[in-house]
């Protein structure tokens, strides 16, 4: 049974398929050469042949990367699961990773931020939800 939720199975899952791909890609170079060299001995049965096979080389290296999952039972879109569920953008996940990991490397996201705040203070500033607060009534 696979484990999808798990984070390195599906990195393990997503290095099976691109190395599946890799070898169906360069096996399909030997046979389209096959192919080429076939056609111009005027083997056509041959030639026909090679290039069939080399189809099915470059179909199996497609689907590998698209849609196999080898790791289990379950197929999926590895991939763009993985970067819908794992890859961190936006603040609640810098946020939630600060967390995991103690803390760790917020020293450079602070500095970061500080330094863009250097080079944007003498800028034109006239975002309202950030300006000071007026007295009155908040409309």
């Amino acid at each position: 049974m696979s484990d999808i939720a798990n984070k390195d199975y599906c990195l393990e899952g997503m290095d099976i398929a691109y190395e599946n791909a890799y070898y169906s890609v360069t096996t399909s170079y030997i046979y389209s050469w096959n192919a080429y060299t076939a056609l111009w001995a005027g083997d056509l049965f041959s030639a026909v042949y090679f290039t069939l096979v080399t189809l099915g080389y470059v179909q199996s290296a497609a689907e590998y990367l698209c849609t196999r999952n080898y790791l289990g039972d379950i197929e999926f879109f590895t991939v763009p699961y993985f970067l819908r569920k794992y890859v961190i953008c936006g603040w609640k996940g810098i946020i939630e990773a600060w967390i995991k990991n103690d803390f760790e490397a917020r020293t450079w996201t602070i500095a970061t931020i500080d330094r863009m705040r250097q080079i944007l203070w003498n800028e034109p500033f006239d975002v309202r939800w950030a300006a000071r607060p007026e007295l009155g009534a908040f409309i």
